[in-house]
């Protein structure tokens, strides 16, 4: 007697637990901010927890009736994300492959929201095979992070604005300089000749050759910051012109073999473009001579269909092509990327360790008519 009251006071003691754990378990799902779910072995919903409506507007009573399963539930998702939501449960019917995606989902009021959809286990009992998972509405999240996409589209485009800004200002101040005050400094230097020419003192005649030799090395420096800030060559006689200037002083600044190759076509390019293109392509070989180690080095450029591709190519160490990023952001190649992409251009990058690297900028023609200046470079 004593041991069947025994029996029973456990088996109460057994269902309190179980009472107990049961209300956690029910707190647990009802106060999570994710919908649970959980099908039987037929993969139908046969769980939901009540904050389903909060997401999609139904009922657990009315998804579990009305959609029945996960692929009637796809049903609402966009059109656009069905198929990839479709293949994610077939993977998991099929191989118990987990899923992790996010779509488009319709709700009951007709709003689209976003979902984050996915399956946390599966489990085998007497043969047959369940699954569960948990669902979340993260639209805030996509709208933020749209928001925060808009923004920094902004900011790279603002950022390219200020690039070409500075270069017309660079174009500015060069031709300053060139049209005014490199060539009154030769007209002086004219006018110094003929001073010399005449019967003066071997004094005087030394001193003009003194003030002769400071004037030539401001000319030679105001040259040099001419076609430091902005080449004459590239806007006088063209991009072309340019970059084989560009590879000749390459070279006999760096001491490294730097040849120049041209298809001789047309192209027609507006201001701005040829300015980035130029300044890119300087950059790219300044790269090649303090990092790349390279003997030799080379410039290209060519017409392909309505694009001029301009490559920078050298022999050195190469990098290996998992680390284009990285690279792109330490070698000033990400601010490259950015000044192209904003003038409808791009970058493409080759390389592989021992074989060197080639930089590809692409920019696309526009119209002779609407070329500034309708010249072809």
């Amino acid at each position: 007697m004593r041991d069947a009251e025994k029996t029973k006071e456990q088996l109460r003691n057994e269902l309190e637990e179980l009472r107990k754990s049961e209300e956690k378990y029910r707190s647990l799902i009802v106060n999570i901010p994710d919908v649970v779910w959980t099908s039987d072995e037929n993969f139908r919903i046969v769980f939901l927890s009540p904050n389903i409506k909060d997401v999609t507007g139904y009922t657990a009573e009315e998804e579990c009736q009305e959609m029945g399963n996960f692929l009637g539930w796809y049903k609402r998702a966009h059109p656009d994300d069905v198929e990839g939501a479709k293949a994610a449960f077939r993977a998991l019917v099929e191989g118990r492959k987990h899923y992790d995606i996010e779509y488009r989902f319709k709700r009951k009021d007709g709003q689209w929201i976003w979902i984050h959809d996915r399956s946390v286990g599966t489990y085998e009992k007497d043969g047959e095979q369940f699954a569960d998972g948990l669902i979340s509405d993260i639209s805030v999240r996509k709208e933020a992070e749209k928001k925060l996409r808009t923004f920094q589209k902004r900011l790279r485009s603002m950022a390219s604005e200020m690039s070409l800004a500075e270069e017309r200002e660079r174009r500015r101040l060069a031709t300053g300089l060139h049209d005014q005050v490199t060539q009154t400094l030769a007209a002086i230097e004219v006018k110094l000749d003929a001073l010399r020419e005449q019967h003066l003192s071997n004094g005087s005649a030394a001193q003009l050759d003194k003030i002769r030799e400071l004037l030539d090395y401001v000319i030679q420096k105001t040259r040099s910051l001419t076609f430091d800030l902005s080449p004459p060559v590239l806007y006088e006689l063209g991009l072309e012109a340019a970059l084989e200037w560009l590879a000749e002083q390459f070279q006999e600044e760096h001491g490294i073999t730097c040849k120049f190759e041209s298809d001789r076509t047309p192209r027609s390019l507006g201001d701005d473009q040829r300015g980035t293109l130029f300044m890119a392509a300087r950059e790219l070989l300044i790269n090649v001579a303090k990092h790349s180690q390279a003997r030799t080095a080379r410039v290209s450029i060519r017409r392909e269909s309505n694009e001029v591709h301009i490559e920078v190519q050298d022999n050195g160490v190469g990098f290996n092509s998992l680390e284009v990023d990285r690279r792109a952001k330490g070698f000033g190649l990400f601010s490259i990327r950015e000044r192209l992409t904003y003038l409808g251009g791009r970058v493409e990058i080759k390389s592989a360790p021992g074989n060197g690297t080639r930089v590809t900028l692409i920019a696309l023609m526009q119209d002779s008519g609407q070329t500034a200046g309708g010249k072809l470079t």
